[in-house]
């Protein structure tokens, strides 16, 4: 949570108080970061953080029943529909992603985000700037202005980022991004792709996107 990057994937959950209880039982392999609490006074949404078995981060997130434009969870633990990246120049990545993936986003407001206060030892009310840009109606990316001590988040040499590594979006074609494609795109054939085309790039952060295209064939 102290590097740039991909840092948390939220899922949408039924009871954060009682999956907190789940966590804290031996051998579950997670620990809670955050304890369960309300996102704000009078706020629907009520909200933990958590760190998995090999240190991702996760924000488990309940949203009551007809809350828009979100959806509520069917099941106790049920699918992620937020991606939070942590920007080195927020406005920078909301240009990027206007421009070259034609996503827009909302103008930044201050949001308290507990782990992110941890990680780098702030006082857990402090807020920093957010940014939220919507997907689909059901899936968003947020958008985090890091602290100016933020760092570079180490690898090893060919490998990928530890944690939270690449996000994977679909796109209607590949080639309006030819410019920042890492390597030629290729065809895989293996679920969820089925054939269709892939190819990797790199975000305004220096973060890896795999963006698979929609209904290409093997050539």
């Amino acid at each position: 949570m102290s590097t740039f990057g991909w840092n948390a994937t939220e899922m949408l959950v039924q009871d954060p108080d009682a999956l907190a209880r789940e966590i804290r039982q031996p051998g579950s392999g997670f620990q809670v970061m955050g304890e369960p609490r309300p996102l704000g006074a009078g706020s629907q949404i009520r909200a933990m953080q958590a760190v998995g078995p090999a240190h991702e981060v996760l924000y488990l997130t309940r949203v009551a029943a007809g809350t828009p434009p979100m959806y509520s969870a069917r099941s106790f633990v049920d699918r992620p529909f937020i991606v939070i990246l942590g920007s080195r120049d927020l406005d920078e990545t909301r240009r990027f992603l206007r421009e070259r993936l034609t996503l827009e986003s909302s103008s930044f407001g201050p949001a308290r985000m507990t782990v992110l206060n941890k990680a780098f030892g702030l006082d857990i009310e402090t807020t920093h700037p957010l940014a939220v840009a919507r997907i689909s109606p059901e899936y968003s990316m947020e958008l985090d202005q890091y602290p100016p001590q933020a760092a570079e988040r180490s690898r090893r040499p060919g490998e990928l980022p530890p944690a939270m590594a690449i996000v994977t979006f679909e796109v209607e074609s590949l080639q309006p991004l030819k410019t920042l494609w890492l390597t030629p795109p290729r065809p895989i054939a293996t679920a969820p792709y089925r054939g269709r085309r892939a190819v990797s790039i790199r975000g305004s952060t220096g973060e890896l996107i795999e963006l698979v295209e929609a209904g290409s064939t093997p050539r």
